[in-house]
C-alpha cells in the first residue's frame, strides 16, 4: 500500500485494527476465562478489539489468517452479529492449523474458508464461542465504566444510592439508573453525565427523607439514625430538637417537658402566638378561628410528645426494631407532623 508520502506502507493484520480508538482489548487466547484452555489447543492466538464508537460495517468482525496469510474475510462465526455489541468489534487472530486440514478447505483467493467440512467446522464452533465470550465481557466492562462514570458524577454507588431509597419509587430508580447505564442506551459520555446529575438532584439518596422537605431543624436532628434505618431513635431525636427550639422560643429553659407545652403554646396562658399575622389585613380569620388554631397547635405537640418521646423507652431496642413498632413510612409521616409544628416556630412572636 502507498502511503500519502509515497513510501511503501506493509499491509498487515496490525495495520487493520491500528486505526481504531479502541476501549478494551483482549489477548486471544490468554484473556478469556471460559474458553482460553480449548484456544490454546487449537493454536488460536490474536487480538480482538473493543472500539469507543460503532465501526463501519467493513471493519466489524474478526479476521483469520493461516501461516501469515489471510484465509477468512471479518466475520462473527454465527454468533449473532445483529447484537449491538458486534457494531464495536474487531480483529484478527491466526489460526495455522486450517492449513493442515485435508482436502483444503481454504478457498483459492484465501479470503474463506469451507466452514462446513467437519474439522474446520469444529473450529467455528470454537471461535463463535470466543467472540460470544469477547461480547459479554465487553457488556460487563461497558457496564462496570458506566457505573463508575455515575460514581464519579454523583459521589455515590448507584446501587447503594438506589437502596437508601425504600418507598415506591425505588424500583422505578433503579430501571432509570439501569437504562442511563446500558450500552443499548446511545448516548454521549457527557449527555450520560448531565442525565445522571439531574437525576441526582430530583432523587438524591435518602430521597423519601429529603422529599418530605422536613424541617432544617427536624431534618438535622433525625438524618443519621434515619439512614441507619433506626427509625424510632429517630423520632425520638426530632422530639427533643422540637422541644429544645420550643424552649428557647418561649424562653422557659427551665421548664419540664409535661408542663412545657401548656405554658408555651394554646390561646390564653400560652407564651407563643402563630396566628397574629393571620388576624390582621384582608382578608383575615376570626378571633374564634384563632383561638381553634392555637389551641390545636398545643394539643397537636403534647399529642406527638406523647406518642412518640417515651412510650417504648422501656422496651429493648433490639425488640422495637424487629417487631417493626416504628415502620419507614411512620417515621416519615412523624417527622412531617413534627417539621409542621417546628415551622410554626418560625413565625411565633413572644406574647409579652
Amino acid at each position: 500500500m502507498i502511503g500519502r508520502d509515497g513510501s511503501d506502507i506493509p499491509v498487515t493484520r496490525e495495520l487493520r485494527v491500528s486505526s481504531v480508538a479502541t476501549e478494551f482489548t483482549w489477548d486471544i487466547p490468554g484473556s478469556l476465562p471460559e474458553n482460553s484452555e480449548e484456544l490454546a489447543r487449537a493454536s488460536v492466538v490474536g487480538v480482538v478489539i473493543a472500539a469507543e464508537k460503532p465501526l463501519p460495517t467493513q471493519m466489524r468482525g474478526v479476521a483469520v489468517y493461516a501461516n501469515g496469510r489471510l484465509v477468512n474475510e471479518p466475520e462473527f462465526f454465527g454468533a449473532s452479529d445483529s447484537s449491538y455489541a458486534y457494531a464495536y468489534l474487531t480483529g484478527y487472530i491466526a489460526v495455522d492449523g486450517l492449513d493442515a486440514i485435508k482436502p483444503d478447505v481454504v478457498a483459492t483467493d484465501r479470503r474463506a474458508v469451507n466452514w462446513d467440512q467437519p474439522d474446520a467446522a469444529r473450529i467455528r464452533a470454537l471461535l463463535q464461542r470466543m467472540v460470544e465470550e469477547i461480547a459479554q465481557l465487553r457488556r460487563q466492562l461497558r457496564a462496570a465504566k458506566k457505573k463508575a462514570q455515575i460514581e464519579e458524577e454523583t459521589g455515590v454507588d448507584p446501587d447503594e444510592w438506589v437502596d437508601t431509597v425504600l418507598g415506591p419509587e425505588k424500583e422505578p430508580l433503579r430501571d432509570l439508573i439501569g437504562i442511563i447505564e446500558s450500552e443499548e442506551t446511545d448516548m454521549s459520555d457527557e449527555d450520560r453525565g448531565k442525565a445522571v446529575k439531574s437525576l441526582k438532584d430530583i432523587a438524591p439518596p435518602y430521597a423519601d427523607l429529603v422529599w418530605r422537605h422536613l424541617h432544617p431543624s427536624i431534618q438535622s436532628a433525625c438524618e443519621s439514625y434515619f439512614k441507619e434505618g433506626d427509625f424510632h431513635q429517630a423520632l425520638v431525636e426530632a422530639c427533643k430538637q422540637y422541644v429544645s427550639d420550643l424552649r428557647a422560643a418561649a424562653g422557659l429553659s427551665d421548664e419540664a417537658e409535661s408542663s412545657l407545652f401548656g405554658k408555651a403554646l394554646g390561646d390564653g396562658a400560652g407564651r407563643l402566638n402563630f396566628t397574629s399575622s393571620f388576624r390582621t389585613g384582608s382578608p383575615a380569620i376570626s378571633g374564634e378561628s384563632a383561638k381553634n388554631l392555637e389551641n390545636g397547635q398545643r394539643e397537636l405537640a403534647k399529642a406527638i410528645w406523647t406518642a412518640f418521646r417515651n412510650p417504648l423507652s422501656h422496651e429493648p431496642m433490639a425488640t422495637i426494631k424487629s417487631l417493626g413498632v416504628i415502620s419507614h413510612a411512620d417515621c416519615l409521616d412523624a417527622l412531617s407532623l413534627m417539621s409542621h409544628l417546628r415551622r410554626r416556630l418560625d413565625s411565633a412572636t413572644l406574647l409579652p
